[in-house]
């Protein structure tokens, strides 16, 4: 595994042995902090872990140092796409073919539910579709490579984005807030095109999420149905912070309740 620290606090931060690289063997990674940047009441320390490897779901966590915290262990789940992972859906990948970054036809993946869950994630990219980096530029590449993995919150919680539920940096109307988030279904979903990764779209693509079907609105404290309303949340890999994407209506299909959404960009 390999780890990177970034933010406003980044400088602070050290290995055990004086040196800024910080490593994880066997797991286990070990800060300290530089005995003149230590937090105080007025200016607690903040910054942002990165943990990727081959054949790991990157994880980016962020951390906090309050004045009075002289040590502090977090345990940070971290999933191996190789392993079979109880509430995971095993990696879906598909490729489209594009020209100058236009997808040619309309190109759908799916996940298969995890064993003891019906959760998934379906994802269509219609065609003509151009494929954007994150600046909004157009990718002149000949194919794109989709791919997802769909979580089942009763099973898979502990590798919820950002290692924790509860988040003091999510975007609600521009407006940043803390929260405790609650979620009935999650999914990630990564595209590369030519080596980018593709982060918008000049038109919207379709996701379709089918959903926990014993998942109370907490809210109502009724379990969810046909025309429940939830709330669909970003997650920025750059920033750890979750946005309010828009609101959507459960509707029943085959069954099963599902989230049927669109979105011009991914984090």
């Amino acid at each position: 595994l390999s780890v990177s620290v970034s933010g406003d606090d980044a400088a602070a931060v050290y290995g055990l042995d004086g040196k800024k690289q910080l490593t994880a063997p066997a797991g286990i990674i070990v800060a300290a902090i530089h005995p003149k940047m230590e937090p105080t009441a007025s200016h607690p320390l903040h910054f942002t872990l990165r943990i990727t490897g081959a054949k790991y779901l990157p994880l980016v966590v962020p951390i906090t140092i309050d004045a009075d915290q002289k040590s502090q262990t977090i345990k940070l789940p971290i999933l191996n796409l190789a392993v079979n992972t109880p509430g995971v859906s095993a990696p879906a990948s598909t490729t489209a073919t594009t020209v100058n970054g236009v997808v040619s036809t309309t190109t759908t993946l799916t996940t298969a539910p995890a064993a003891g869950s019906v959760a998934t994630t379906s994802i269509s990219l219609p065609a003509g579709t151009q494929l954007q980096d994150a600046n909004g530029n157009a990718i002149a590449a000949s194919s794109v490579v989709v791919s997802a993995n769909n979580f089942a919150p009763s099973q898979a919680i502990t590798l919820f984005p950002g290692g924790s539920l509860a988040s003091s940096n999510v975007l609600v109307n521009g407006t940043v807030t803390s929260a405790v988030l609650m979620p009935a279904g999650f999914t990630n979903i990564d595209m590369t095109a030519g080596g980018t990764a593709v982060k918008k779209f000049n038109t919207p693509i379709d996701v379709t999420m089918t959903l926990d079907p014993n998942f109370k609105d907490p809210n109502t404290g009724n379990v969810i149905s046909d025309g429940s309303v939830l709330g669909i949340y970003s997650y920025s890999l750059e920033t750890c912070q979750w946005k309010v994407e828009q609101n959507c209506t459960g509707s029943n299909v085959g069954g099963k309740l599902t989230l049927t959404f669109q979105t011009s960009h991914l984090t």
